[in-house]
């Protein structure tokens, strides 16, 4: 019993020269598309224009084969409960990074449109997937040589 007063006493001796922080935190980004209105688009048959009047503008844009553009809209509304806590070890400055890819997990749809701007495919998912599937590299520019 004395042991665990002893180790119960260790910790919020800890924890008071420590910092407990905690919240509810929601992020929402853009706003989504409903997927039927993605279902009723019609290949062969939809024009960018038409897409772009009823979408708006994408937040991604990237050549496809060759001649051909591919159009990404994204999304996301995330919300979490959370607690933090921090306890000083040692008397220095303490450094923080973060980094954010917005991209990499947004979920949204890619519309591919070919040269003459009529709808060839529409798709679903995450947009960093689909994106890899799709986008081409370019060719390495050749070297100049120097006289």
């Amino acid at each position: 019993m004395a042991r665990r007063l002893v180790t119960l006493a260790s910790l919020l001796v800890l924890l008071c020269s420590g910092c407990i922080t905690g919240g509810y935190y929601r992020q929402q980004v853009f706003t989504p598309i409903a997927p039927v209105k993605i279902a009723a688009l019609e290949p062969g048959k939809t024009t960018l224009a038409e897409v772009l009047a009823a979408f708006g503008a994408p937040i991604f844009v990237w050549e496809w084969k060759g001649d051909g553009a591919a159009l990404a809209w994204g999304w996301s509304d995330n919300d979490r409960w959370g607690f933090a806590i921090s306890v000083p070890i040692a008397n220095r400055n303490a450094t923080a990074y973060s980094f954010d890819k917005l991209a990499s997990d947004l979920p949204g749809a890619v519309l591919f449109f070919g040269p003459d701007d009529v709808l060839i495919e529409a798709r679903q998912g995450r947009l960093s997937e689909i994106r890899a599937e799709t986008a081409q590299p370019r060719p390495a520019a050749v070297p100049e040589e120097v006289p």
